[in-house]
C-alpha cells in the first residue's frame, strides 16, 4: 500500500462462532489512499475456536476371558470416551462414556457395557463382543479433536481344562470339556518306543472334528475325543492335553499317566501228586504273579469221606484224602 494509506472497519463481521474452512464471514473495510481516494472493500474473515489440547490415545485391552476394556490414558485430562465394536450378532455398536461436573463417569445409550465411575474404563463383556473382531476407542476433552484411536482384537475366552482318562485297559482318551467352546485339541504322549508324539484335532466350520495327523489314534467327529490305543502309548508315561478356541490362549493342561492293561486271569492247576501250580495267562503281559493260600480246612461230605479244601485266588481245590484225586470248584459253586 502507498505510504500514508489508512483503513478502518466500516462494518464489523460476525465472529461469534467458528466458520467452516470454505465459508468465511465478510466485513467491510474503509481504505483511504493518499491522492487516490477512499474505497470500501469486502474482507473475508475465517473464525477459529481456541481448542483444548488433543488427549493422548486411550488404552484398549483384549482380556483372556473374552472381554475387552478401554480407558482414558489420564482420566483427569479427558471428559469423553467412545468405543466402537461388533456385537455377537454381527451388528456395529457404540458405547460412550462421559465425565460429569462431579468428576464421575457414566455411560449412556448402551446398557450391555459397564464403566468405572472413577477412571472412565469401559468393559465390554465376552458375550457382548464378537470373537476375533476389532474394538476401537477414542477420547476427547471439551472441544478438542479426537485422540489417536486405540485398537484391540477381541479374543475367544480361555477354554476349560480338557478331560484325560487312563483306565486299566491301557487306552488313554482326551477330549474338550465343552466341544462347543473349543476348536482345537493337542495331545502329547510317548509311543511304545519312548518317542514323543503330538497329535492335533481341529473342528471344522461344519462342527466336525478331524485329525491333522494320525499316528494310529482316532477322534470322535462330534465330541473331539481322541483315543490312543494301549499298544500306541508307553505304560507309566504321562499323556497331556490342551485345548484352544480361535485366538484364545491355551487352556490349562490336563495330564494322566498311561496304565498297563489289566492282565488276563492266571491259570491255576491242581496236580495229581497233590501240588498246585499257578502261571500267567500270557507271560509277556505280566511281570508279577502271587499265589495266595488263603484257606485250608477239612470238609465233611454226604459220603462221610473227609476231603481237604484249599482256597487259592478265589478257586477252591478239593483234594480227596482217600483217592488223592483233585477237583476244582469256583466260589459260586461253593455257595450252592
Amino acid at each position: 500500500m502507498p505510504k500514508g494509506t489508512t483503513y478502518r472497519w466500516f462494518k464489523d463481521p460476525d465472529v461469534s462462532k467458528a466458520t467452516a474452512p470454505d465459508a468465511p464471514v465478510y466485513g467491510k473495510v474503509e481504505v483511504i489512499i493518499p491522492e487516490r481516494g477512499t474505497f470500501i472493500v469486502d474482507a473475508p474473515i475465517y473464525v477459529t475456536e481456541d481448542k483444548e489440547k488433543t488427549p493422548e490415545a486411550p488404552s484398549a485391552t483384549a482380556k483372556e476371558d473374552g472381554s475387552v476394556t478401554a480407558k482414558p490414558q489420564d482420566s483427569n485430562k479427558v471428559d469423553k470416551i467412545k468405543v466402537n465394536y461388533i456385537g455377537e450378532d454381527g451388528s456395529n455398536k457404540t458405547a460412550e462414556g462421559n465425565k460429569g461436573e462431579n468428576g464421575k463417569w457414566t455411560v449412556t445409550g448402551n446398557p450391555e457395557v459397564q464403566i468405572d465411575a472413577d477412571t472412565g474404563e469401559i468393559t465390554i463383556p465376552a458375550d457382548k463382543v464378537k470373537d476375533n473382531t476389532e474394538v476401537i476407542a477414542v477420547t476427547k476433552n471439551g472441544n478438542s479433536d479426537d485422540s489417536t484411536p486405540a485398537k484391540a482384537t477381541a479374543k475367544a475366552p480361555k477354554p476349560e481344562t480338557p478331560i484325560v482318562t487312563a483306565p486299566n485297559t491301557g487306552v488313554v482318551t482326551a477330549k474338550p470339556k465343552d466341544p462347543a467352546k473349543a476348536d482345537k485339541i493337542t495331545v502329547t504322549y510317548k509311543d511304545e518306543d519312548g518317542s514323543k508324539v503330538t497329535v492335533v484335532g481341529n473342528k471344522g466350520n461344519d462342527g466336525t472334528w478331524t485329525l491333522e495327523n494320525n499316528p494310529g489314534v482316532t477322534i470322535d467327529g462330534y465330541t473331539g475325543e481322541i483315543t490312543i490305543p494301549a499298544d500306541k502309548v508307553k505304560d507309566d508315561t504321562p499323556v497331556t492335553a490342551i485345548t484352544k478356541n480361535g485366538n484364545s490362549v491355551d487352556s490349562d493342561p490336563a495330564t494322566e499317566t498311561a496304565r498297563a492293561p489289566k492282565p488276563e486271569k492266571p491259570t491255576v492247576t491242581a496236580n495229581e501228586d497233590g501240588s498246585v501250580t499257578a502261571k500267567p495267562q500270557d507271560p509277556t503281559k505280566a511281570d508279577k504273579i502271587t499265589k495266595l493260600l488263603t484257606q485250608e480246612k477239612m470238609v465233611h461230605r454226604k459220603s462221610s469221606r473227609n476231603e481237604r479244601s484249599i482256597l487259592i485266588n478265589g478257586v477252591q481245590m478239593i483234594r480227596k484224602s482217600t483217592s488223592m484225586q483233585t477237583q476244582v470248584k469256583s466260589q459260586s459253586q461253593l455257595k450252592k
